[in-house]
């Protein structure tokens, strides 16, 4: 079953873009607002309101360092109860969220954070053109990788698919791996996955 990606935005921390790549995407946005927050930018509220049912404004109760905070660790705890294909991404630069999502994840609640709404895989895959721009960005994601890469080609496979959140097809799927092999990134020797990553630096 497909992920419903669910964005909630930190807007005292991050003032987004609303990418047009969220339109064709099963999304919810949800940007959450300070309670002393009193203006909006207007084409933070143009974009939001194009993407219709799949977007709304949560003003926050109350003030305080971590306020905003709470509200979003509440909304995950409670759509993750009603939905078990949710995936979750904060965007925000402040690491404070950083111990609730590895507690998240040690719960097998899919949880990123990212500086900003165009870094979600996801929508990046979606705002590409063309199928050299999604393997570059698999690399670049491999590379970085502080632990061990996936072993065989359909783990890589579903490591792959996550880093796009999980919303891309498997026809398009098969394509990137095909690519990395011909580009010679990876190669399957008796049915394990060996990797020729450039180093991250590199890619820059």
């Amino acid at each position: 079953m497909a992920r419903t990606n669910y964005i909630f935005v930190d807007h005292e921390n991050v003032q987004p873009t609303v990418p047009a790549a969220l339109r064709t995407l099963d999304v919810r946005l949800v940007i959450f607002v300070g309670s002393n927050q009193s203006k909006l930018n207007t084409d933070l509220v143009i974009g939001v309101q194009e993407l219709g049912s799949k977007a709304e404004y949560v003003k926050i109760e109350g003030n305080g360092p971590n306020a905003l905070d709470f509200h979003i660790a509440f909304h995950i705890g409670r759509i993750s109860a009603v939905d078990p294909n949710a995936f979750f991404h904060i965007v925000s630069k402040d690491s404070g969220f950083d111990p609730l999502i590895a507690y998240l994840k040690a719960k097998r609640i899919p949880t990123l954070r990212h500086m900003s709404i165009e870094d979600i895989p996801i929508v990046e895959a979606n705002s590409k053109t063309n199928q050299n721009d999604c393997v570059k960005t698999v690399i670049g994601k491999l590379s970085e990788r502080k632990s061990a890469p996936p072993k065989t080609r359909t783990t890589l496979k579903n490591a792959v698919k996550t880093m796009f959140g999980g919303q891309m097809s498997e026809d398009k799927l098969d394509s990137i791996l095909n690519s990395l092999e011909k580009q010679k990134v990876i190669e399957v020797i008796d049915g394990k996955v060996v990797y020729h990553l450039p180093a991250a630096k590199a890619l820059e």
